[in-house]
């Protein structure tokens, strides 16, 4: 048997007229949260999945359900009907039919059921269906039936059965109506009315007549048998009969009710034809997004509302205004009870159109979240229901009603002779519909069939042959009207029996789904495209990729991520209407550069991705890429300004660089950051020499975006101290980012990544945030504040509103702008503007300090001191660190102190680590001392007790030296470092391939060595590191894990590599050192050793 595939639903099991599935996703959803009885049955009638609605009105559960299949769950009765009605389905016909199943309790339900066969290349593979449970609506009509013959025969003077029984039972009295309903003879007293019930009714019976004769009055349906065993239907009224306030007997009138069995049929049918008219009635489909509060409206929903797409933009504020005022309450809170339980939602409410009507609209949505699971839009379906509300509660008006309702609906309803050539009925609708006059139709019935467009035809034909078959016929089809337009439709054709089963006419509707079928393409297309440029996107990417992986023997092709240079610094400066139009324009000329058969799609923002089929080589792929980043950095005439961008491209190819669609994406996207690195207007083609330093960039890039969101950025304050006192003068607040895979990284490695995808507005603005709050907790804590200097990046003030953020947030915390201090580089006031000059003369009206941070390390000019009223300099750590060693760097760091205090400026000396330090800054005169000397720094908690303090005395900064793990094995100390290559083999215990780094190893012992390297590397326990080396000849290969680092300048770092290596490996390794331990003892260089002429491994990597 074939298998029912989920994704081939969405265009095996929409009915003809039904409403738009936009995609299998929201058609589970209705499917499994739908109040009616939900199924699906494979072609032996196996049931395989039901929903829960099913599960709570049988009793069973979804297993048992399963299990037991489904014509174990019909009524015996009803078997015969529903298995011809079982294989007409399998036939691909729709049926609709009525039967009863049976529950756990034993209980009956009555289902109104519609049945649709599920076909798959052309052949019925399973049915779904969707059952209505019924039972209480035909109970209710047992009860308007049984009124309606009380009154008629009441009417007619046919008098029902009346009788008396005692409280055994038995019958004490009775009418002649008794007598020719039972077929008993006149003389029955005494007989037990047991005689007259049915096996089937005997419980109920009973129980119903212990309830009068405890004093409640009892009506109820049962099953009675005459005395020649025929079994009947009649309804039963039991009424207490009361002696001297004694209960003794129980008065009875039955009432044959079989001869409303017929009746009740044909108001079945009368409502089965008013279903279909009302199944087919217009709807309109809409499209709201949360986060824009915008919406897309279909023509109808226009329509229904009154107004024109010129006068009305949907927009949730202005859809309220629609709605009923008595309405709005109960709308309101059923929105939000969908949104914070993320459900579908169904309900009914009034609105009052533009020209003061006041419909009534059937309201379903569902929900679609984002990669969060929030939710990111609602789409659904309003129906304007007011005339089918109104048709429901008038069922027992007459046909005239009907009538009216037809000939006023936009759903045609029309009527011919068994023989299709005379018209009976002719609704107005069906002129609008074909645009002929009644007259026409009425004289040449032909007419319609001509109407069919060419390619239809023969299908119509068919479909219509089948009415022989006694079922309803359900089509979709082209039509081409009187004035040459072409339509779409949805016709029904009923076939209509009399009591002898002779066909006597055929009844139809027809209606104009023209609109829902340019809504179902349109819906269709914007779901695999992007709406701006027309291209795919990235879900119909990521379709497409995963479809090259199907066959067995997949094609070699590549993927490109493609991604344009400076696009962002266009859409900032210029606008996002602009910005787009370039983005239009670069999605033309990459399709245009591509070849037939490639794929060309928007993943979002300024990235495009490109399948290129038939890829052989690393040449055909990069021929590919110089064509389309050559055609992208041509020109581009905008509204009159001449804009030049270029693109980026990384290439991954298959199988060479993946063998999965996961493997070949990030691949890509690394090849890109490479690309971006080696300059504009590039590509690359993705290798495994990509080394630590790149990967571990790339991942900054990569992740940077998560991180302030993740809570991973922190911020520590480095202490300035007063050098002659040791008094505690302030802190700069330090940005720290907690990598969840590189641990903690230095601000050298991602503030330049932050500052080029400018997210450095938004960290700086969360440190300032930050800052100013811990400020205030140390203020409540009773705590003396000192100033706290932020680093603030250059493009911040550009934002224009960074005086007025940094004084809303003083003013919220309660702390003094004064106590703020702001660290610009010059390299940020390079390109400064009237706009800089303007924030910073209003950060300084908020009496907030001006600090200039790294003077002389760049692009230096003595212009910025006279231009902008600093309130400090402060010398870079590049000058302080050899102030004793360099006459040079003394003299100019001289010099700065000098200039600084002639221009009333505060001077702050960085990166102060020894003593000698010290002393030469203190006798120059310099105001604060900043470095590792007095403090490295520290946590907000940790500066908490510094201020309770108030002071710090030198050290070193020894008290925050990392212990080192204690050794277990001898280490070998060596004259000259060993030059290694340093890879990562493992990550997350995940095997990857990457290029090498250099590292130098210091000593080495059979348990691990010390290395330096100028790459910052976490201590992780799921990253398994190998270096590679040579000693005495041999190619050396250890693997191991970092177990211990210290910094020994901002660019190098020493670690700790603990070896994971086997006792036989351990062994082996010890054999060798044994032999170099002698020259290494002496000093001397080791024969056959990699080793390297470098006495301090810092300046070496310096």
């Amino acid at each position: 048997m074939k298998k029912i595939e989920n994704h081939k639903l969405k265009t095996t099991i929409q009915e003809p007229g039904a409403p738009l599935v936009e995609n299998i996703h929201i058609y589970e959803s209705l499917f499994l949260n739908t109040s009616d009885l939900a199924y699906i049955l494979d072609k032996e009638g196996q049931i395989l999945k039901v929903n829960e609605a099913a599960v709570k009105a049988t009793g069973f559960s979804a297993e048992e359900i399963q299990k037991r299949g489904f014509f174990p769950f019909v009524c015996k009765e009803d078997l015969p009907k529903a298995e011809t009605s079982f294989q007409a389905v399998l036939q691909g016909s729709t049926q609709t039919h009525i039967f009863r199943i049976n529950r756990r309790d034993g209980g009956l339900i009555l289902l109104n059921s519609v049945a649709i066969p599920i076909i798959q290349e052309n052949q019925t593979i399973g049915i779904i269906g969707i059952s209505k449970d019924i039972t209480a609506e035909e109970n209710l009509k047992q009860k308007l039936s049984i009124s309606e013959q009380m009154y008629r025969s009441l009417f007619d003077n046919h008098p029902d059965a009346v009788y008396s029984l005692d409280l055994n039972g038995d019958v004490t009295a009775f009418n002649d109506s008794l007598v020719r309903l039972f077929h008993y003879d006149p003389d029955m007293h005494g007989i037990s009315f047991r005689q007259f019930v049915a096996p089937e009714s005997m419980s109920l019976v009973m129980c119903m007549f212990k309830l009068a004769a405890k004093g409640k009055p009892q009506n109820y349906n049962m099953t009675g048998i005459n005395r020649s065993g025929e079994k009947f239907d009649a309804n039963i009224t039991n009424i207490p009969i009361i002696t001297d306030n004694q209960i003794t007997g129980v008065f009875g009138i039955a009432k044959d009710i079989t001869e409303l069995a017929e009746k009740e049929r044909k108001l079945q049918k009368a409502e089965e034809r008013l279903n279909l008219a009302q199944k087919t009635a217009n709807f309109g489909y809409w499209d709201y997004y949360f986060k824009e509060d915008s919406a897309y409206w279909s023509e109808h929903m226009y329509e229904m509302f009154g107004v024109s797409k010129d006068e009305f933009i949907p927009s949730f504020d202005y859809y309220k205004d629609f709605i009923h005022p008595e309405d709005l309450a109960p709308f309101l809170k059923n929105y939000h009870a969908s949104l914070e339980e993320k459900t579908p939602a169904d309900l009914e409410y009034r609105i009052i159109r533009k020209d003061g009507q006041v419909r009534r609209l059937h309201h379903q949505s569902t929900l679609i979240l984002d990669g969060d699971g929030c939710p990111e839009r609602a789409v659904g379906i309003s129906r304007d229901v007011t005339e089918q509300r109104e048709i429901e509660d008038r069922l027992a008006e007459n046909t005239e009603q009907f009538k009216s309702f037809y000939n006023n609906s936009d759903v045609g309803v029309w009527s011919l002779d068994p023989a299709g050539k005379k018209v009976l009925i002719c609704s107005n609708a069906i002129l609008a519909i074909y645009g002929y006059t009644k007259k026409e139709l009425y004289r040449d019935p032909r007419i319609w069939n001509r109407s069919i467009h060419p390619d239809d035809v023969q299908e119509v034909i068919n479909n219509q042959n089948k009415i022989s078959e006694g079922n309803i016929i359900r089509q979709q089809y082209r039509i081409i009207t009187r004035d040459g337009k072409l339509k779409w439709v949805s016709d029904h054709l009923i076939p209509i029996y009399d009591e002898k089963g002779r066909l006597i006419r055929l009844d139809g509707i027809v209606a104009d789904i023209t609109a829902q079928k340019q809504a179902e393409a349109q819906m269709e297309f914007l779901a695999y495209h992007d709406y701006m440029t027309g291209l795919p996107n990235r879900r119909l990417f990521d379709q497409t990729l995963n479809g090259l992986f199907e066959g067995k023997n997949p094609e070699k092709f590549a993927i490109m991520y493609l991604d344009l240079d400076r696009f962002k610094h266009i859409n900032d400066t210029l606008g996002h209407p602009i910005g787009d139009q370039v983005l239009k324009e670069a999605a033309d000329r990459i399709t245009a550069s591509i070849r037939k058969g490639d794929f060309a799609s928007r993943m979002g923002g300024d990235e495009f991705a490109i399948i290129a089929r038939n890829v052989e080589s690393i040449e055909d792929a990069s021929r590919l890429a110089a064509k389309i980043t050559g055609t992208i950095q041509k020109p581009y005439e905008i509204e009159g300004y001449e804009l030049f961008i270029t693109a980026s491209i990384g290439i991954s190819l298959y199988p060479n660089n993946g063998s999965t669609p996961e493997e070949l994406a990030r691949n890509a996207d690394a090849a890109l950051y490479h690309a971006k690195q080696m300059g504009k207007s590039s590509h690359q083609v993705y290798n495994a020499s990509m080394n630590i330093e790149s990967f571990k960039k790339y991942c900054l890039e990569r992740d940077m975006r998560n991180a302030l969101k993740d809570d991973q950025f922190y911020v520590e304050f480095q202490p300035k101290i007063e050098p002659r006192t040791h008094k505690l003068a302030g802190a700069e607040a330090l940005l720290r980012w907690n990598h969840p895979d590189w641990g903690i990284v230095s601000p050298m490695e991602f503030i330049p990544v932050a500052e080029e995808s400018g997210l450095i507005v938004e960290i700086g603005d969360w440190v300032i945030e930050n800052v100013i709050a811990k400020m205030e907790e140390w203020q409540k804590g009773g705590l003396s504040l000192v100033p706290i200097s932020i680093n603030v990046s250059g493009q911040r003030f550009y934002k224009n509103n960074l005086a007025e953020m940094i004084g809303d947030l003083c003013q919220k915390h309660g702390i003094s702008p004064k106590l703020l201090e702001l660290e610009l580089t010059e390299s940020s006031l390079i390109h400064y503007s009237d706009q800089v000059l303007q924030e910073l003369e209003k950060l300084g009206q908020l009496k907030i300090k001006l600090s200039l941070d790294d003077f002389g390390t760049g692009f230096s000019s003595l212009t910025h001191l006279r231009k902008f009223r600093f309130n400090t300099l402060k010398i870079d750590k590049s000058f302080t660190k050899n102030i004793i060693s360099n006459l040079e760097d003394a003299t100019i760091t001289s010099s700065l102190i000098d200039m600084a205090h002639g221009l009333n400026m505060k001077v702050v000396a960085e990166g102060v680590e020894e003593f000698e330090q010290l002393d030469f800054l203190k006798k120059k005169g310099c105001d604060e001392i900043q470095g590792f000397l007095f403090s490295r720094p520290v946590s907000g908690i940790v500066f908490r007790d510094f201020l309770k303090e108030g002071y710090i005395l030198p050290d070193g900064g020894k008290g925050l030296d990392k212990l080192k793990k204690q050794r277990k094995y001898f280490r070998i100390d060596l004259p000259l470092p060993l030059g290694a290559d340093l890879t990562i083999l493992k990550l997350k215990d995940k095997q990857v391939e990457m290029g090498k780094n250099e590292v130098l190893i210091e000593n080495i012992g059979p348990g691990g060595a010390r290395l330096y390297t100028n790459i910052k590397l976490p201590i992780r326990q799921d990253i398994l590191f190998q270096i590679q080396t040579k000693i005495l000849g041999e190619t050396l290969s250890l693997d191991g894990h970092i177990v211990w680092k210290e910094e020994k300048s901002d660019l190098v770092t020493q670690y700790g590599l603990e070896f994971s290596i086997d006792d036989k490996r351990r062994e082996e390794l010890t054999q060798l050192l044994n032999e170099i331990q002698g020259p290494a003892e002496k000093g001397t260089r080791i024969p056959g050793s990699r080793q390297v002429e470098a006495e301090c491994p810092v300046d070496y990597f310096s």
